[in-house]
């Protein structure tokens, strides 16, 4: 237990040297990350003993998810989103409440054990991160702007473990 925080900066470190050469692979620092966990875990070279339920992990976990959404957040043009306001006023003010409004009751309707509020919380879950992907893509044969294709790019989360399902 004493290397856990060791192993960890350890992987960050090695996942940071290769980022830039995994970019734009099927590659991504998350299936990297498990990689290495799977290796240094008890199942393959025993060289950490983390327990799912530790607080260690809870403590990575609330880490990882304030870097990833300030990262996110930093990479936002400001002036873009001053002029294209709407699309994302739009996505978020109306689509997203409306997608989960429909997704809990198709999962009401499917699975009919399901009260309203697990077929709510389903509903979150299952929306992934396609409407808020961090992905941006240039272009430059005139077509949407970055902020446009970094708000509705159809990325469900497959590549990065997010899916439930």
């Amino acid at each position: 237990m004493e290397w856990t925080l060791a192993a960890i900066a350890l992987a960050l470190i090695a996942v940071g040297a290769v980022s830039r050469r995994i970019d734009g692979t099927p590659l991504t620092p998350a299936i990297m990350f498990v990689g290495i966990g799977l290796l240094a875990g008890t199942q393959a070279l025993d060289l950490l003993e983390v327990s799912p339920t530790g607080g260690l992990v809870k403590l990575l976990a609330e880490a990882t998810l304030t870097v990833v959404l300030f990262a996110d957040a930093a990479r936002i043009d400001l002036p873009t989103l001053r002029r294209e306001y709407n699309v994302p006023a739009r996505l978020l003010g109306i689509g997203l409440p409306l997608t989960i409004a429909l997704g809990a009751l198709l999962a009401a309707a499917l699975f009919g054990a399901l009260s309203f509020a697990e077929a709510l919380v389903l509903a979150v879950f299952r929306l992934g991160n396609h409407g808020l992907s961090s992905r941006q893509e240039k272009r430059g044969d005139g077509g949407p702007s970055p902020l446009i294709l970094f708000l509705v790019w159809p990325d469900t989360g497959s590549r990065d473990g997010s899916p439930v399902f």
